[in-house]
């Protein structure tokens, strides 16, 4: 049995804090695979508010508490990258269709302790008024300044806020607020922001907690044939709803577009700039722009001598050089070992095991990066892909930095997220064309 804790002021699908008796494997079963089934439908389709029997499941904590303990006992960072980035999402939409009062609840779970007006934080800081105002200042104006058509000074200063440093430290990372006597003060807009990235931490520890429990548990065993089956469904399920579709699979057979790397995607461009400069990726990123620069179209034999100028193969000869580095090569290829055509990974895989630089890198760096890649990029393009690199949502952060580069190009273009290296190859050449498709001009697929 699993014991599962309550505040009342909290929502029922908030599991943080809450207690809800006691279930049994088999219950914790069905409740996590119909978890599993509702989550795949929330992150592909659209669900209204009129949807009401599909909010009750949405909202049942249970079924995430069954996934929890799956991903405790289980060592698949896919599942878990999954579970936390789809469960992030969930909990931003259920979160903000809350009332205020429940919202105001769960980011005291968060958060712990807060205080809310400029009036109470001054109580509580014992200083003056205009003493916090004139702390305050520089990230008020900045912020009234992002928000300068739809919320006022005096606004921001009543929805003024303060939490213990220890419990929001991101804030004043990402400079979205100031750090006073070990509290830190930011409008309550800046903590909405940060919850979805907070909930999620809450979540990877609370798995981390319970994976270190498990393991001393008698019934460590059966936990983690129950793991397996709901992690197994979880594949099944997934492959029949997220199937690659023809238009991300198949191979381009005309243009040399391996060689145009303005069109490649922040991933790939990275990589493949940092092999250029200095001869060396780890396995995993050479992997991963081995089977993308295949997907592009780069031959064979193209791609051996790529790889023939890495640091490792110096006094190598190139006969040497085909036995050793030259067998893993033809085996994405399909000519060696199993002779299977190996595809590049979508999004979800690269993010949860390989290089996406949304997800690796720190902002600092990764603003150095794009920038490297798009000199033209604005201010506020940056601001938007901050605020995704924080939620972590990744492919929602290169959907931005996509539509800054076509829209560096002089075009309006719309796209909330990126799901496949190619998908980013195809959009962006076909706009660096002049915005058309055209079927005889354009690679296949791309």
């Amino acid at each position: 049995m699993l014991k599962i804790s309550a505040k009342p002021s909290l929502p029922v699908w908030f599991i943080f804090g809450k207690k809800f008796g006691e279930y049994s494997l088999d219950m914790l079963l069905a409740f996590g695979k119909e978890r599993i089934d509702v989550l795949l439908a929330f992150s592909s389709a659209n669900i209204t508010k009129e949807n009401i029997d599909f909010h009750k499941k949405l909202e049942n904590p249970l079924g995430l508490m069954a996934l929890i303990v799956a991903a405790a006992v289980a060592n698949d960072a896919y599942f878990m990258n999954w579970l936390l980035e789809t469960e992030g999402d969930l909990f931003i939409a259920l979160f903000n269709s809350s009332d205020l009062g429940s919202k105001i609840a769960i980011l005291e779970a968060i958060f712990g302790e807060l205080i809310i007006g400029a009036e109470n934080i001054a109580q509580k800081m014992g200083i003056s008024i205009e003493k916090l105002i004139s702390e305050v200042q520089a990230v008020l104006s900045f912020l009234t300044r992002r928000h300068r058509s739809s919320i006022t000074f005096d606004a921001l200063m009543k929805s003024l806020t303060a939490a213990r440093f220890i419990r929001a430290y991101k804030l004043i990372k990402f400079n979205r607020g100031i750090i006073i006597g070990g509290w830190v003060i930011a409008p309550l807009s800046e903590f909405f922001h940060f919850s979805k990235s907070y909930y999620q931490e809450m979540l990877r520890k609370r798995i981390q907690i319970l994976q270190e429990k498990m393991k001393k548990s008698p019934n460590y065993e059966a936990y983690r044939a129950f793991g397996e089956e709901l992690i197994n469904y979880w594949r099944g399920k997934k492959v029949t709803i997220q199937r690659y579709t023809e238009k991300h699979s198949k191979i381009p057979t005309r243009g040399k577009l391996w060689e145009k790397t303005e069109f490649f995607p922040p991933c790939s461009r990275i990589l493949y700039d940092q092999f250029i400069a200095t001869g060396y990726l780890s396995h995993n990123e050479r992997l991963q722009l081995g089977l993308f620069l295949k997907a592009l179209g780069m031959p064979l034999e193209e791609q051996l001598k790529f790889w023939y100028n890495a640091v490792d193969n110096v006094g190598l000869s190139w006969e040497k050089f085909l036995k050793k580095g030259g067998y893993y090569i033809r085996h994405i290829y399909g000519l060696e070992g199993s002779r299977k055509d190996y595809r590049p990974p979508k999004c979800e895989t690269i993010i949860a095991k390989y290089f996406c630089p949304f997800a690796k890198l720190n902002f600092s760096e990764l603003k150095e990066k794009l920038r490297a890649i798009n000199p033209k990029i604005s201010a506020s393009a940056f601001d938007k892909i901050q605020k995704y690199v924080i939620s972590r949502e990744p492919r929602k952060a290169c959907a931005q930095f996509l539509m800054s580069m076509i829209r560096g190009m002089g075009f309006q273009y719309s796209i909330s997220i990126i799901s496949h290296p190619l998908q980013f190859v195809r959009i962006l050449y076909r706009y660096a064309r002049g915005g058309k498709y055209d079927s005889k001009r354009t690679p296949k697929n791309v």
